[in-house]
């Protein structure tokens, strides 16, 4: 399976050896088998003797976002940028498994694989840190995570500066595990990524941990790439640096802003026990993640898109990065979707309001006969984007 494009070119993102929709990786899992519960978010898997039980362990990372991370603290030694890399990493799998329907408690263990030459122990305790005190500040939501150790690798051979990874796991009866699987007439409520909430008290930018590749590749100045220490494929071509301040703030915040997690929304959404059809969390894929839960036959039109982050529109404009890329690679706005009948929207909005979240309708889901799934998004410049997933 494959995305199509429909009228532009060639993926900068793809030329820098990144691949947005992980098509073979995804032929991989599907050979793995089905999961538990079909469609769910992430795979889900039962234990014999556990009737009535699933499971689901979940791994990510930051991404790239570490090489940012370093090149930052080397610049303006704010230690608050390790801690915000450790929520990114949490963050990542918390939001996957809360997508599905898993409700906690989550425990998860840390894999940090570093070069000791450039990563020294205070960044790792910096990193701790970060982790509990996430851990503490979702749990006045009602939000268990249990940390259960890790490792610290020092291989220096093959990371550079460091991978930060994280394990987590879940269990839940199959009744409270959402199969993602939208229908025609459903509407979007999207949740907005960036901004301010009420239980994260900070500012975000909204760019989560998708796409530091392309951003840092197009937005860093040269020199960083000159300095060699870190074994780089794709060198920094911009003419930004770190503390250079964008839009009243230094452009280092901008790109580490820590990935919010939806967390304590979906806690609650899952307690109100409304029909939903799915939730997406738009990360690998950015906008186009829903493909991969679309029944034949079904579009899902974008067209009341937020409006784009200041930092998308940096890295769109610098990099003249097309807006069918952005919107592939990024999440534009939003990095949570909702799916289900309108009736139900206003109860939606309204919940997450009450968390101090930015949330609108963004799109519909409309039923086209015969046609592959589609997603289709209109573009700041009033133009339909038009994403296809196709066999073959």
């Amino acid at each position: 399976m494959g995305i199509r494009r429909s009228g532009e070119g060639g993926s900068l993102y793809r030329s820098l050896g990144v691949s947005p929709r992980k098509e073979g990786v995804r032929e991989l899992v599907r050979r793995l088998g089905s999961s538990a519960i079909p469609h769910a978010f992430v795979r889900t898997v039962s234990v014999a003797g556990e009737e009535g039980r699933v499971h689901a362990l979940h791994v990510d990372t930051a991404g790239t976002k570490p090489i940012v991370t370093w090149w930052a603290w080397q610049e303006v030694e704010d230690t608050e940028v390790w801690r915000w890399l450790a929520e990114d990493a949490l963050v990542m799998n918390l939001d996957d498994l809360m997508c599905a329907g898993f409700r906690g408690p989550f425990v998860f263990c840390v894999l940090f694989s570093r070069d000791a030459k450039l990563v020294s122990d205070a960044m790792l305790l910096w990193l701790t840190e970060g982790i509990l005190r996430l851990c503490e500040s979702l749990g006045r939501w009602g939000i268990q995570l249990v940390h259960a150790g890790g490792e610290t690798a020092d291989v220096g051979d093959l990371v550079s500066p460091i991978d930060v990874g994280v394990a987590m796991w879940s269990s839940a009866v199959e009744g409270e595990v959402v199969s993602c699987r939208p229908r025609a007439g459903d509407i979007v409520v999207g949740i907005a990524s960036d901004g301010e909430v009420g239980y994260d008290q900070r500012w975000n930018s909204g760019i989560g941990s998708n796409g530091l590749t392309l951003a840092r590749t197009v937005l860093l100045h040269s020199e960083y790439g000159r300095e060699g220490v870190l074994r780089l494929r794709n060198l920094p071509r911009g003419r930004w640096r770190l503390s250079d301040v964008y839009e009243g703030k230094p452009l280092y915040q901008w790109l580490l802003s820590p990935t919010r997690t939806y967390a304590p929304f979906l806690g609650a959404l899952w307690q109100e026990g409304l029909p939903v059809h799915g939730v997406v969390h738009c990360t690998g894929g950015g906008q186009t993640k829903v493909l991969h839960f679309l029944d034949k036959g079904l579009v899902v039109r974008k067209h009341s898109p937020f409006p784009v982050p200041a930092i998308f529109r940096l890295i769109q404009r610098e990099g003249r990065v097309s807006w069918r890329e952005m919107y592939e690679v990024f999440n534009m706005g939003w990095r949570l979707e909702v799916y289900l009948s309108e009736r139900y929207v206003e109860r939606v909005l309204d919940l997450a309001r009450s968390f101090g979240l930015e949330a609108r309708v963004v799109g519909e889901v409309v039923d086209r006969v015969g046609e592959p799934p589609a997603v289709w998004i209109c573009s700041p410049e009033g133009e339909w984007l038009e994403y296809r997933l196709e066999e073959g």
